[in-house]
């Protein structure tokens, strides 16, 4: 599957989730995962290709991977945050290593969890996630 084909133009008017990652396999993953399901979802590599999207459409859920090139997530949903009402959504910051204690408060500081890498490319654990209703902390 290419990128291409993970990645869709329309935005419905509800989504369940956006997962924002510059790792084209990680998003090919996402996407098998998330296929036959009933999931409203939007998946992208650059996270400036997503803000259009979440302007239209805010998730349930947000994931965001910490290492792009680009930008790094926890600055991508601080920006974010001042743009789009994030408020009844859950967000996530999906990373492979731990974050600074300084970063770490910054995520808190924004409501942010953080959720490790591995959980968006395991099946059953990806969809337990996406399909509990979200708790927002905000």
């Amino acid at each position: 599957m290419s990128t291409a084909a993970v990645l869709e133009d329309s935005v419905p008017a509800s989504l369940d989730v956006v997962i924002i990652d510059d790792d084209d396999l990680t998003l090919e993953i996402v996407a098998w995962t998330l296929r036959d399901s009933q999931i409203t979802h939007r998946l992208f590599t650059e996270p400036s290709g997503a803000v259009s999207c979440l302007r239209e459409s805010v998730p349930r859920i947000l994931i965001v991977d910490y290492y792009m090139p680009q930008i790094n997530g926890i600055d991508f949903i601080g920006n974010l945050a001042s743009d789009v009402d994030l408020a009844h959504s859950s967000v996530y910051l999906c990373s492979a290593v731990h974050p600074s204690s300084e970063q770490l408060a910054k995520l808190d500081g924004l409501g942010v969890s953080l959720l490790d890498k591995s959980i968006i490319c395991d099946r059953e654990m990806l969809l337990a996630l996406v399909q509990v209703e979200p708790v927002v902390n905000r």
